[in-house]
């Protein structure tokens, strides 16, 4: 008789010399015991090599490296699963009356019938490790079937991965903390300043130096009359979300459709609308990019989508955000029952960090009507936020932005914080000293409008409330117990100290302090253009 014919397999490098399918063969022969007892270690190149005989038919050692790493994290539960599952085949067959029909032969040849992983290279090796470790021939085989699942698994999800990757390519959708939290941010805050802010110092020229058309009604909705600056103000969640959809690089039919999601988010979120409305605009801009131009009908899609899905996630997230606004309110006002110098500090501190996050902090004192010496401790809080980044970041921005954070907000240095927090260090302590010296020494109280109490020196409103005050207290702070002054040469000392001069001083000498320190670099401050 004649030799049987060799297979490509049994000439693999793996066989050098060629062996039958089953039976003798370099992968049935037991590891040698040198490798598990005071020889080498199991996972060593001495103990792993024996195993094909000599050097040269060794598969290389990173190879196997990379398989111990992907395959060995597993083998114990493949092992399990192994034995449990061919134990269970054999009896079931046996019950039967019949041999166990396994795809896998005894020997671990290919499987009969062939298939995509017959001859796969990694099932060779993980069977040569399967024997390397001594396990037996049902866990060895249980490996070979999980291995197999796991490779078609594998290869699967890479695939898809890929073709995920190349669609959010495709469609301009960027998931990172650049893009969500430095680009939409800022472009948020310019939104913000664009209507609210803007807005609320309309009214204020108008209702100071009687300037009749700023305060004269020119539309009414819902029997609610609206100055011009009323409707800056009331369009602010749709500006918010527009600037947020640019920043994301929407198209048209996108950022069109934001308008609506905005102004529902801003209305729901009620003291947390800004917030909200970075979150759903964001949600909102990103389906709206998914869907774009994938129908014939994108003029009713793209639309369609955008606003349910922006209106959906707003009536989701927005009034939980809302309540936390008013929240964080209210621990300003259980601050305001403290002593006068613990109090300053909480609440300097804590409505100057709201006026530079993304949160209302003109709308947050609102609806708290924070006036009196509550209100005052804010205004000092707000005005060394504002006038502090103004200052620190001179060098950077020069009289641009000087004037769009001095008298505009401090919002605009958010995403810079985001990139390095140590930025806010400066103002924050400068809103520390300067708040507790407001309401101990100067006694300085805001008994205007309560919005101006959150507005600091934009557009000079904090201060304007502060005078206003003076001469008329609002209803609110009637209620309060407020009541006119003439005021002295103190009080606008007092005015002039903690709104400019103080926060100015205090903010650039701690600023100094951490750039000596590498805290705070050259372009840190750098407003995004």
């Amino acid at each position: 008789m004649g030799k049987p014919p060799v297979s490509r397999r049994d000439k693999s490098p793996l066989r050098k010399g060629g062996c039958p399918r089953r039976g003798r063969g370099v992968f049935q022969k037991k590891p040698s015991t040198t490798a598990f007892g005071g020889g080498p270690p199991p996972f060593s190149r001495e103990a792993f090599v024996p195993l094909y005989k000599t050097e040269e038919t060794a598969p290389k050692w990173d190879v196997c490296i990379h398989l111990m790493e992907m395959r060995a994290q597993c083998a114990l539960f493949c092992c399990s699963i192994g034995t449990v599952l061919f134990a269970g085949f054999n009896v079931g067959a046996a019950a039967l009356g019949g041999p166990p029909k396994c795809n896998i032969s005894p020997g671990f040849g290919p499987p009969r019938g062939g298939g995509p992983y017959s001859r796969s290279p990694d099932k060779v090796r993980v069977r040569a490790l399967a024997l390397h470790i001594g396990l037996d021939k049902s866990a060895q085989g249980g490996i070979m079937v999980c291995t197999g699942v796991m490779t078609s698994v594998q290869i699967m999800l890479c695939k898809e991965e890929i073709h995920m990757k190349e669609f959010l390519k495709r469609k301009n959708i960027v998931i990172s903390a650049k893009r969500y939290g430095i680009d939409a941010l800022g472009a948020m805050a310019q939104g913000l300043f664009c209507s609210l802010l803007i807005g609320t110092i309309l009214n204020t020229i108008g209702s100071q130096f009687h300037i009749g058309f700023l305060t004269a009604q020119i539309l009414k909705i819902n029997d609610v009359g609206y100055t011009i600056g009323g409707l800056c103000s009331f369009m602010s969640g749709s500006a918010m979300a527009v600037a947020i959809g640019y920043a994301l690089q929407a198209p048209p039919m996108v950022l069109f459709s934001l308008v609506t999601v905005g102004y529902a988010c801003n209305v729901l979120g009620g003291a947390g609308g800004p917030l909200a409305v970075l979150f759903v605009a964001i949600i909102a801009a990103e389906f709206g990019k998914a869907v774009s131009k994938e129908t014939k009908v994108d003029i009713l899609v793209t639309p369609i989508v955008t606003i349910l899905v922006g209106i959906g996630a707003a009536w989701v997230i927005a009034p939980p955000i809302g309540k936390a606004a008013s929240a964080f309110g209210t621990l300003i006002m259980r601050a305001t029952v403290l002593q006068p110098f613990l109090m300053g500090i909480l609440v300097s501190v804590l409505v100057g960090i709201a006026l530079t996050l993304p949160i209302s902090s003109a709308a947050i004192c609102s609806v708290l009507g924070l006036t009196g010496l509550a209100g005052g401790a804010a205004v000092a809080g707000c005005c060394a936020q504002m006038v502090g980044f103004a200052v620190m970041s001179f060098k950077e921005n020069r009289w641009g932005g000087l004037v769009s954070q001095g008298i505009g907000t401090s919002m605009l240095q958010m995403p810079n914080i985001v990139k390095n927090p140590r930025i806010w260090i400066p103002p924050t302590l400068a809103s520390a000293v300067t708040g507790p010296i407001a309401t101990c020494l100067f006694k300085l109280e805001m008994n205007g409008a309560p919005i101006n109490s959150g507005m600091g020196t934009c557009g000079f409103c904090g201060q304007l409330g502060v005078w206003t005050g003076w001469l008329d207290p609002s209803a609110k702070a009637l209620e309060n117990g407020a009541a006119a002054i003439v005021p002295g040469a103190m009080d606008w000392a007092g005015l002039i100290l903690i709104s400019f001069v103080l926060p100015a001083v205090l903010s650039y000498v701690f600023c100094e302090v951490c750039r000596k320190t590498g805290w705070i670099k050259e372009g840190d401050l750098t407003l995004p253009q």
